[in-house]
């Protein structure tokens, strides 16, 4: 699978703009938990390197053609972010729905 600069832009956008949210918890989680930070500090590592990778292909344009393996790795970040992102949008979803329901 083959991912064009559109889409790796989006994917750093989205990145971006869940590094940017409020930060809320799992309601049973402890606030002061470190794996919170580590996360955090974990997915501002993902994408400065996503955009860094961005800028080194922007002057091939979307012609480049990438080592497989290369496009491989991409697609399994994209995959496990896109799982991970979807997770966290059921959990707190999930979460605020009970809160409101009692």
């Amino acid at each position: 699978m083959k991912i064009n600069k559109k889409r790796l832009i989006e994917i750093i956008n989205e990145e971006m703009d869940m590094m940017q949210a409020p930060q809320t918890g799992h309601k049973d989680r402890n606030i002061n938990d470190p794996e919170g930070k580590m996360a955090r500090n974990q997915l501002e590592h993902i994408a400065k390197y996503a955009i860094e990778v961005q800028q080194m292909l922007e002057p091939y344009g979307d012609e480049i053609q990438l080592e497989s393996w290369v496009q491989n790795k991409l697609s399994i970040a994209e995959d496990y972010l896109s799982k991970i992102k979807h997770f966290l949008e059921n959990e707190l979803n999930a979460g605020s729905n009970v809160s409101s329901e009692v």
